[in-house]
């Protein structure tokens, strides 16, 4: 019967096949404890204005972005399931609608 050496850990009952395993579990696992800074008086932070929150509209625009997200995920899975040919031409056109829809964005903001 083969036996391979063993070497146990000298805080636990952990047992580990090479001598660099057990440095490593020791300095993972059986860290010394920091030690604890005696609290010092500081001064009070200044209070800081309560951020403003986010506008309705950018919140809403979210929403609506990650339902149809997930209504597309959903029609091209569907006609995968029928044909996957389709539904690679179908991904295909949709990426190249958000292309342009995205861009005509874009350039009705930089106006």
């Amino acid at each position: 019967m083969l036996t391979l050496p063993a070497t146990q850990c000298p805080r636990c009952v952990l047992r580990f096949g090479s001598k660099s395993e057990m440095h490593q579990h020791l300095r993972l696992d059986h860290r010394p404890p920091r030690e604890v800074e005696e609290a010092k008086p500081t001064e009070p932070a200044p209070a800081e204005p309560a951020p403003e929150p986010t506008a309705t509209d950018d919140v809403l625009e979210r929403n609506r972005l990650l339902v149809r997200m997930i209504a597309t995920a959903a029609a091209v899975a569907f006609v995968a399931v029928l044909s996957w040919q389709l539904a690679a031409l179908l991904s295909v056109v949709l990426v190249g609608m958000a292309t342009v829809r995205s861009s005509i964005r874009s350039r009705r903001e930089d106006q």
